[in-house]
């Protein structure tokens, strides 16, 4: 079995005093399947939200990540190592889904590490979920 792949992703709370919840962005639907094309076919699926993801990518070895925003907290989560992956460029990926720049947001901290059971053919996603929250909420932007 090979070394487990890692999504972050990212809680992200209005500014202090607005409402609560977290934005989230719409995700695409799956693909079509050919036997849905019968019955099932006729129905739309209502449009499903989640927190905003990216792949975390591995760096090689001795591969710095670029500058860019740190994780607080980052050394309290046991075996993960954060300074292993690419954290800058999957919260670009995640500010981008979003529709907001880094300077929007407050720090980043580490909220959870969640280590999914090895089992099946491969060594499944392990998701590192990190939190902010706005320092103004865009008119754009939606908390759920």
């Amino acid at each position: 079995m090979g070394a487990p792949t890692y999504r972050l992703a990212a809680a992200v709370t209005g500014p202090s005093g607005a409402e609560a919840g977290f934005l989230v962005a719409r995700q695409p639907p799956p693909p079509r399947v050919q036997e849905e094309e019968g019955e099932y076919g006729r129905f739309v699926d209502s449009d499903l939200y989640d927190l905003p993801s990216a792949p975390l990518r591995r760096l090689a070895q001795g591969e710095q990540a670029r500058p860019g925003v740190a994780v607080a907290d980052a050394e309290a989560e046991g075996p993960l190592d954060l300074s292993r992956l690419d954290v800058p460029a999957a919260l670009d990926q995640i500010l981008s889904q979003l529709g907001l720049t880094n300077a929007m947001c407050g720090e980043w901290r580490l909220l959870k590490h969640i280590e999914e059971p090895e089992f099946g053919p491969d060594a499944g996603v392990n998701t590192v979920l990190v939190i902010t929250s706005l320092e103004s909420k865009p008119e754009a932007c939606r908390l759920l």
